[in-house]
């Protein structure tokens, strides 16, 4: 080994003794902190906000995970619905796991539902946004006959992307914010979608395959476009399209769309009481589509059927 190899050698023990001290005590530092955590105020912390926002949280266990907070167990127990006698039964999240970004500022966090995968982050300050991916969730696991009065399944997929250009707040009724001053995108994707039966609105629904979903919804400050929203199905057709007009508040913002759908003849004629129904309410177009404009607002939506 000549002596410039030797020089260079040495130069870069003296570097990595150099920048190994403070990684040891960084990692050490980030080791201890996690170990020392108050979880279980954490915890709490996590049901304070379900609170906030109507919803019972229970969290099952926590404590740290690989550079995160892990928790298992996580009960979450919806608000009772109007005219709803018995308790709402909790939807469970198996396994959710955390961990406070920088750049962005805000928290990533992942976590295996329903039998599948969730993923994303919430960037909070002047302009906060929310990242989510559902992946292969079973609709079936969701218990949502018990929930909201239907029996589901299927798989669906999930993409949000949406951001605010003004901050958002937690107030006495939870999150706080102008909904007019969103902007971002919506993408759904669904296979072997069906509706298995139940009871919505004192009415027991048929069981409906409604077979696949794609749809893409675009948001911008003031409004939301359907881009995309059909199904196909052994059952029915169906598409809506059209715009939503939103105002500072999102449960008075103005609905502005278009609902067609072509129950198929075999599911007609195995529900010949809906076909009835929908011969008095409704016109069929010459392509088999009946059509009904959906109006008013979000929070107090008219289903008005095209005659």
């Amino acid at each position: 080994m000549d002596a410039t190899t030797k020089t260079r050698l040495a130069r870069y023990v003296r570097y990595a003794r150099h920048a190994g001290y403070p990684a040891f005590f960084l990692l050490a530092f980030v080791a201890m902190l996690y170990l020392t955590l108050p979880y279980q105020v954490i915890a709490e912390q996590l049901a304070a906000a379900g609170r906030s926002a109507g919803f019972k949280v229970v969290v099952g266990s926590i404590g740290p995970g690989l550079a995160r907070i892990r928790a298992k167990g996580v009960r979450i127990t919806p608000p009772k619905q109007e005219g709803q006698t018995a308790e709402p039964e909790a939807l469970v999240i198996e396994e959710l796991s955390f961990r406070p970004t920088l750049f962005p500022m805000g928290t990533a966090f992942a976590a295996r539902l329903f039998g599948g995968t969730a993923e994303g982050s919430v960037g909070m300050g002047s302009k906060p946004f929310v990242t989510l991916k559902l992946k292969t969730i079973d609709l079936a696991r969701i218990n949502a006959k018990a929930v909201f009065g239907l029996d589901v399944g299927g798989k669906l997929n999930l993409a949000v992307n949406v951001a605010s250009s003004e901050p958002v707040s937690l107030g006495p009724r939870g999150l706080e914010y102008d909904a007019s001053k969103l902007s971002g995108s919506v993408g759904l994707a669904g296979d072997t979608l069906a509706i298995n039966g139940g009871t919505v609105a004192n009415y027991d629904l048929p069981k409906v395959d409604l077979g696949r979903l794609d749809a893409v919804v675009r948001i911008e400050p003031g409004k939301v476009d359907i881009a995309t929203f059909r199904t196909e199905g052994g059952d029915a057709e169906s598409s809506l399209e059209g715009q939503i007009a939103l105002q500072k508040m999102l449960a008075v913002s103005t609905l502005r769309l278009k609902l067609k759908f072509k129950p198929s003849d075999d599911f007609l004629k195995r529900n010949s009481f809906i076909q009835t129904g929908l011969s008095f309410a409704m016109t069929r177009d010459p392509k088999g589509y009946y059509a009904a404009n959906i109006e008013r607002t979000i929070g107090n939506p008219r289903f008005a059927p095209v005659r």
